[in-house]
């Protein structure tokens, strides 16, 4: 399930109580243990040392594109092949859990997006309202309304420190439409059926992050 060379999401609280989030690859699988390089916190884009027996979240996405999460715990540091590596424990497959994309938390964000319709020519330009890994609000005006379970090319551009903008491509389809009583805006909500697996890591990545955030901001009320 988890192969030689993926990239794996790990979260973690610090010594003060901080969510952090870290990104690494995967280098060696033996047995229980999971060597990884040494992760890059994806806020700061700096290395992280992780202390030994740390509790951590781990989430990757298996070549079958779909979302999994596992606990595990720091084991310590080595010298593998002449690479730094941060030992983790790796559980059975049956201990890890796989995520629905609707079951990530919906973050209010506003995000540019181009949306197509299957098979003709007509497009638009809008934001989104929220999103998740497994679908998004669009802001849409009367004229740009379409109907349940229409499919829908969508270009969604997210926000990239230090790069240029990352832009992904969804196959979507329409849920519903109605008017948001909080801000009398129309919404559009969509599914996310299908995207390549770049793209379904780049946003599970952003949400993960966007639920971070939110996490602190509760924290910190």
């Amino acid at each position: 399930m988890l192969s030689l060379g993926n990239i794996i999401t790990i979260e973690f609280e610090d010594e003060i109580q901080e969510y952090v989030l870290a990104k690494s690859k995967v280098l060696s699988i033996e047995d229980n243990v999971l060597r990884v390089h040494y992760p890059v916190d994806e806020e700061t884009g700096r290395t992280v040392i992780i202390p030994t027996n740390t509790a951590v979240t781990v989430h990757f996405i298996n070549e079958q594109q779909v979302p999994y999460k596992f606990n595990s715990v720091i084991k310590g540091r080595e010298i593998y092949q002449d690479i730094p590596v941060l030992n983790m424990y790796l559980p059975e497959e049956v201990q890890m859990k796989k995520v629905q994309r609707r079951q990530f938390f919906r973050v209010n964000t506003t995000l540019p997006v181009t949306v197509r319709s299957y098979g003709s020519g007509s497009m638009f330009k809008t934001y989104t309202s929220n999103i998740s890994a497994g679908g998004a609000a669009l802001i849409i005006e009367e004229t740009q309304k379409h109907e349940p379970e229409e499919d829908l090319n969508i270009s969604i551009h997210l926000p990239n420190e230090g790069h240029d903008e990352d832009v992904i491509d969804v196959h979507a389809q329409v849920k519903r439409t109605y008017i948001d009583r909080r801000t009398n805006k129309q919404l559009m909500t969509v599914e996310f059926i299908k995207m390549n697996e770049h793209d379904e890591q780049t946003l599970v990545h952003y949400c993960i992050k966007l639920q971070l955030t939110e996490r602190r901001k509760l924290k910190t009320e």
